[in-house]
């Protein structure tokens, strides 16, 4: 033990005069004169206001058609077209279906939870849906999972 003592002495010394510059600079911030600042003592109705950020409105449907117009996405016998596309909060978005048969369309992601859980588009009809929640939502036809699609929905 002395030999282990010995041998390293340097890094007992480093220590020791580490931890009293620590303890010194401790007790001489505690006696230290606080300075005077210009800053004013917030109220705590102040502070709850800082904290609480002001609720974030989303533009009105008119506003946003009128800005971007709708989102259309038709569906063919090679899947919905687009298959990858984006959109802004409540933007209005058209499926079509241009095929002959009718369509049973699903959502992937369950983050609109006014989207229906089935949505039946017939040959030639249009369903329309806008999505409110900035955030990637996946949708598919219901029997054929190979054809789906994919939203990304930006926020305003």
């Amino acid at each position: 033990m002395k030999e282990f003592i010995k041998r390293n002495s340097p890094v007992f010394v480093i220590g020791t005069f580490t931890a009293i510059i620590f303890i010194v600079l401790t007790i001489v911030s505690q006696f230290k004169k606080q300075s005077n600042t210009n800053l004013i003592p917030l109220t705590d109705n102040q502070i709850k206001i800082m904290e609480e950020p002001a609720p974030k409105t989303l533009p009105v449907a008119e506003e946003i058609d009128s800005k971007y117009g709708p989102l259309e996405i038709e569906y063919t016998t090679e899947g919905f077209n687009p298959k990858n596309t984006k959109s802004y909060q409540n933007q209005l978005i058209k499926w079509t279906n241009k095929t002959d048969t009718a369509i049973t369309m699903q959502a992937v992601t369950k983050t609109h939870k006014d989207f229906p859980n089935e949505v039946e588009i017939k040959p030639g009809e249009t369903f329309e849906f806008r999505l409110t929640k900035p955030k990637l939502w996946s949708y598919q036809q219901k029997d054929n999972t190979k054809m789906f699609g994919t939203i990304f929905v930006l926020e305003n």
